[in-house]
C-alpha cells in the first residue's frame, strides 16, 4: 500500500478517536441548552448528575460506534480459540502492571514537583469520579465505558488500521491512541500498555467479547465501592494481581495451538488486496 493511503488511514483513525469527544461535547451542549431553557443551573446539574449524563452519552456513543462497526468496518472472517482462564490471568496481570506504575510514580513524585502535581491531580480526579452513587459508577465506569471503548479502539480502530498496516503495528497504534485519548499523563502509560494486552487478546480469537470482558474486570477492580471491606478486598486483589504480572506477559505474547497469529490477519488482507 502506498504511503499516501497509509497516511489517510492514520488521519481517519485519529478522526474516529476525536469523534468520541466531539459527540460527547455535542450531547453536553444539548443538556446545557435544555438546562438553561428549563431554568436549571447547568454547572450544578452536571456536578450532581454527571455519572447519569455520562452513562447517557456512553449509550448514545455505543449505538453509533456499533453501527459503524457492523456496517462500515471489514472484519476478517477468521476465528481462533482462547481460554477464559487465560484471559482472566492476563487481566489481573495487566492490573498489576498499573499498580507497579502508580507505585513507582508515587516515589518519583516525592522529589519531582511536576510529577507530584500530576500524580495529585490524577488522585483527585479519580476520587471525585468514585465519590458518586456506586450504581451509576458501575453503569458508567464499569459497564458502558468498556463497551464503548472496546467497540471503538479494538473493534473499529484495529481493523481500520489493519487495512494499511500489519496487525502488530495496528495493535500498537490503537493502543497508543487509547492511551492518548485518556488525556491524563498518569493514565496514558498504563492505559497504553493495557491497550496492547487488549489488542493481543482480541487478535488471538477475533472476538470482541474477550477484550470487553477484560476491560470490565479491570474497571471493576479499580472502582470498588468505598468502605473498610472494599479496601481490604482491594489490597488482597492487588497482591494477587502483582503475582500474575510475569505470567500475564508470557501468556499474552506466547501463542498456543488454536489461537490466531498476527500473521493470519496480514495474510488475509494480502489475499483481499491481491483479489482487488
Amino acid at each position: 500500500m502506498s504511503k499516501k493511503k497509509r497516511i489517510l488511514i492514520l488521519i481517519k483513525s485519529y478522526l474516529l478517536v476525536l469523534s468520541y469527544d466531539l459527540i460527547f461535547a455535542f450531547i453536553l451542549g444539548i443538556i446545557s441548552f435544555a438546562a438553561s431553557f428549563l431554568g436549571y443551573d447547568y454547572e450544578l446539574t452536571m456536578d450532581r448528575y454527571y455519572l447519569i449524563w455520562d452513562s447517557l452519552g456512553c449509550l448514545i456513543l455505543l449505538i453509533i460506534y456499533y453501527y459503524i462497526l457492523k456496517k462500515h468496518v471489514v472484519i476478517p472472517r477468521i476465528r481462533g480459540d482462547y481460554s477464559l482462564l487465560k484471559t482472566f490471568i492476563i487481566t489481573l496481570g495487566s492490573c498489576g502492571i498499573s499498580f507497579i506504575w502508580l507505585y513507582l510514580l508515587s516515589i518519583v513524585a516525592l522529589n519531582t514537583p511536576i510529577i507530584g502535581q500530576m500524580y495529585e491531580d490524577f488522585g483527585e480526579t479519580w476520587s471525585n469520579l468514585l465519590s458518586g452513587e456506586y450504581l451509576w459508577i458501575f453503569i458508567s465506569v464499569v459497564l458502558l465505558g468498556p463497551l464503548v471503548e472496546e467497540v471503538l479502539f479494538r473493534g473499529i480502530l484495529i481493523n481500520v488500521l489493519n487495512t494499511g498496516f500489519s496487525r502488530k503495528t495496528s495493535i500498537i497504534i490503537a493502543a497508543f491512541l487509547f492511551g492518548i485519548w485518556h488525556k491524563d499523563p498518569v493514565q496514558m502509560v498504563y492505559t497504553t500498555i493495557f491497550g496492547i494486552f487488549l489488542g493481543m487478546v482480541y487478535s488471538r480469537i477475533n472476538d470482541l467479547r474477550y477484550p470487553i470482558g477484560m476491560h470490565i474486570l479491570n474497571n471493576s477492580i479499580n472502582s470498588l465501592p468505598e468502605g473498610n471491606f472494599s479496601e481490604m478486598a482491594f489490597n488482597i486483589i492487588m497482591m494477587i494481581c502483582l503475582l500474575f504480572v510475569i505470567p500475564s506477559i508470557a501468556l499474552t505474547f506466547r501463542r498456543k495451538k488454536g489461537e490466531l497469529s498476527l500473521e493470519d490477519y496480514d495474510k488475509y488482507w494480502d489475499n483481499i488486496n491481491n483479489v482487488n
